[in-house]
């Protein structure tokens, strides 16, 4: 049951870049029948109570130069695909969301390669990283 609700919040967040569209994806769910009124409300709840976190919020406002909702990131080896980059200026914010029960250290890993590969590129003088354990309400940040 968890993993369906994680493909559900997933199928929430992707390619929402603000909080806006963040609810207009939950009551279009909600009106195909694809979660429950009480879903719905929780998912309300739970975006809620991150929209009062201070990093959290940042990442849905309009203040980005560009939000990239699952952008390739080609490399020599394979094609990486972080959930989410903000960018404004000479920023870069990295996001990976999570919406399993698990914190694993590979989750750490995944988000430090994440920047360096945006390192690599050389188009930013910060760069930041996030694992979001959505379910969990915990935000990590890779350094």
């Amino acid at each position: 049951a968890s993993q369906r609700a994680g493909i559900r919040m997933h199928s929430i967040f992707e390619g929402a870049t603000t909080y806006d569209e963040l609810h207009k994806n939950i009551h279009r769910m909600e009106n195909q029948a694809l979660i429950s009124t009480d879903e719905a409300s929780a998912l309300r709840e739970n975006i809620q109570k991150f929209a009062n976190n201070q990093v959290v919020n940042e990442w849905f406002t309009t203040e980005w130069d560009d939000v990239k909702c699952e952008a390739e990131i080609i490399t020599r080896d394979n094609v990486k695909r972080p959930d989410r980059v903000m960018i404004k200026g000479s920023r870069a914010v990295v996001v990976d969301y999570k919406f399993g029960e698990n914190k694993l250290k590979s989750h750490n890993y995944q988000m430090a390669n994440y920047m360096r590969l945006l390192r690599d590129m050389d188009l930013y003088d910060t760069i930041e990283g996030y694992v979001w354990y959505v379910l969990l309400g915990e935000v990590v940040k890779v350094d």
